[in-house]
């Protein structure tokens, strides 16, 4: 039960799921559970860096978009030969 669920949240890249079923993992009660279990983990580890890299570049594209629009900005303050502080 507790392996379909942690698949489930893998194959939905639902990171809040993943996270609150490894927290409470159950002790399995065969070898295969435990293998089973095992590999999901490493599946989900594999997705969380993922998205982890994924959120990165999206942070550096926004950050180059900010420092475009603040360079762009100043730009035009400057075009009119008057400065404003905002």
């Amino acid at each position: 039960m507790w392996n379909n669920k942690l698949k489930i949240a893998i194959a939905t890249k639902n990171i809040q799921e993943i996270d609150l079923l490894i927290n409470s993992m159950p002790e399995f009660t065969n070898l295969k559970e435990m293998e089973e279990a095992y590999h999901l983990i490493i599946q989900a580890k594999t997705l969380l860096e993922l998205l982890k890299g994924d959120t990165l570049k999206e942070m550096n594209k926004i950050k180059a978009s900010i420092n475009f629009l603040k360079s762009s900005s100043h730009n035009e303050k400057k075009k009119f030969g008057m400065s404003f502080n905002v």
